[in-house]
């Protein structure tokens, strides 16, 4: 079996364990953006320490911050209500700035859109996150 990164898990393993905690949180936003209309943009960061207080610390009152440790890994997923994928950057810029300046990380952002399949999308997203993620480790 293919482990991803440095965990003992393989890549649809994670994927399957990822979904099944952030499922009540994606299925709220979709319905929200496909019913309203409102824009909801998706963080996913994975490093190698904990970083669930700083993220909390740092987002607003609409934010959700859902937590995973995988092994030796932390992977963070942050949805971003009444935020575009534009403005998701900015939340980025400013959290790398303020909390995690000197932390090695792998991310990538997304936004929900009408008939996302979130397992399909996390599992390109962490493809895209393992290529960045190994450069920098």
């Amino acid at each position: 079996m293919n482990k991803f990164l440095t965990t003992k898990l393989s890549h649809q393993e994670i994927i399957d364990s990822v979904c099944s905690e952030i499922k009540e949180a994606f299925d709220t936003f979709k319905y929200s953006n496909e019913r309203y209309n409102v824009p909801c943009s998706v963080l996913i960061k994975i490093t190698n320490i904990d970083i669930e207080n700083d993220l909390k610390k740092h987002s607003r009152l609409t934010d959700i911050v859902i937590s995973l440790q995988i092994d030796n890994l932390y992977l963070n997923v942050v949805f971003l209500p009444f935020t575009t994928g534009i403005n998701a950057h900015g939340f980025l810029k400013n959290f790398e700035f303020k909390a995690i300046a000197n932390i090695k990380y792998g991310f990538d952002i997304f936004e929900l859109k009408k008939g996302i399949d979130i397992k399909k999308h996390l599992n390109d997203s962490l493809f895209e996150i393992k290529e960045n993620f190994d450069t920098i480790t």
